[in-house]
């Protein structure tokens, strides 16, 4: 009798079959060995006729392994990997196993692959998602808290000359900001004033 799937008969003139280890399998009868999982597959049981894929989010480093290994934050993983990889820059993974990686959050950024970890941006800064720095407020425009996904212009009466600015400036008596998102306050003209 030929041996079954997921056993094996090695020598001649055996009078049974054996079970093929964790780690191993053979897929079909007769086989005089079992062979080992490949790289990405693993088989935790014996007597098996074929090897599980690695689940997305998990890797399996080398042939012929019983069980499979959880990628690490900061890395990702498809189905059947033999190794995780580094999230780029401006995306991240914070728990271990995840199968992708996730944009870094407005008003925050990933500046090196491999994060598990996004850095707030400072006030004066901003950034939208998938950041991998923050970027300064142009002049006219700022945030007054870190974290910002945008800037604010400046209010009417009040004036950023600088970028990366965290506060708007309210105008000198005598002079003024007609709108939103002035860069300086200009004097008042003959014949006009400005008290406050």
């Amino acid at each position: 009798t030929s041996a079954s799937a997921g056993y094996s008969v090695e020598a001649s003139g055996s009078d049974a079959q054996t079970a093929c280890d964790p780690g191993k399998y053979s897929a079909g009868a007769g086989a005089i060995t079992c062979a080992d999982c490949l790289a990405g597959s693993y088989q935790g049981e014996s007597g098996k006729s074929g090897c599980s894929l690695a689940d997305a989010g998990y890797f399996v480093g080398g042939a012929g392994a019983l069980a499979q290994t959880l990628c690490p934050a900061g890395k990702f993983s498809g189905s059947g990997a033999s190794e995780c990889e580094d999230c780029v820059a401006g995306r991240l993974t914070k728990i271990d196993g995840e199968a992708s990686c996730e944009l870094a959050s407005a008003g925050y950024f990933v500046g090196f692959a491999g994060s598990s970890v996004e850095t707030q941006c400072a006030a004066g800064d901003y950034s939208t998602a998938g950041a991998t720095q923050c970027e300064p407020c142009p002049a006219g425009e700022f945030t007054d808290a870190p974290g910002q996904s945008s800037c604010t212009s400046a209010s009417a009466g009040y004036a950023v000359e600088a970028s990366g600015s965290d506060a708007e400036t309210a105008c000198d008596p005598g002079k003024y900001s007609a709108g939103a998102g002035a860069t300086a306050c200009v004097d008042c003209l003959a014949g006009s004033y400005q008290a406050e």
